[in-house]
């Protein structure tokens, strides 16, 4: 018995963040994920509305030539952390992607990335500051040299020639409209 409610629920909770509960006329869960204020849908507890976490949104961060360093808080947006597999820190932020030499790696204009702040690999995602610019871009190591690389042929790799300072690896996606998902 337990078994077939655990099914039945996650059937529920997966055609809500489908299509929401249009026929009740109430938001998707990623609808919810993004407005606060949005009412739960149906067979969603308070429960289940309290392993949301608040993640703040930093700003934008530019995925394309990088921008001078800016800081404007967004707000912030509910997000279930522990499903993503990350912790919640104060370190946790998000923020809005400006531009497209990301494309490669579906990460589109207008996406938020969850960034944490950890010690990167080659081949993460990053959010960088490099040579007084933020930029989101891959992490790349060869011969012990990092350097940032666009998924986008447009784009040319970027080398730092005074600095490059990783403020995060980027470990989730949110689409407007669509889930969380992380990011490989």
């Amino acid at each position: 018995m337990r078994g077939m409610q655990a099914r039945r629920k996650r059937a529920l909770m997966s055609s809500l963040w489908a299509d929401g509960a249009a026929g009740a006329g109430l938001p998707s869960l990623a609808a919810v994920a993004a407005d606060r204020s949005a009412p739960l849908p149906p067979g969603a507890t308070a429960r289940f509305a309290l392993a949301f976490h608040t993640v703040p949104i930093a700003g934008e961060i530019s995925a394309g030539f990088g921008d001078p360093v800016e800081s404007a808080g967004l707000g912030s947006i509910p997000v279930r952390l522990d499903a993503l597999g990350i912790k919640s820190t104060p370190r946790t932020f998000a923020l809005r992607v400006r531009g497209d030499s990301m494309t490669g790696a579906q990460i589109d204009d207008g996406d938020l990335v969850i960034v944490e702040a950890r010690e990167p690999k080659s081949g993460d995602v990053v959010a960088a500051l490099i040579d007084g610019e933020t930029t989101l871009k891959r992490l790349v190591v060869e011969a012990g040299q990092p350097y940032l690389k666009a998924e986008n042929p447009k784009y040319p790799d970027r080398i730092p020639l005074r600095e490059l300072t990783i403020q995060g690896v980027v470990r989730a996606l949110i689409r407007a409209g669509g889930p969380p998902r992380p990011v490989r």
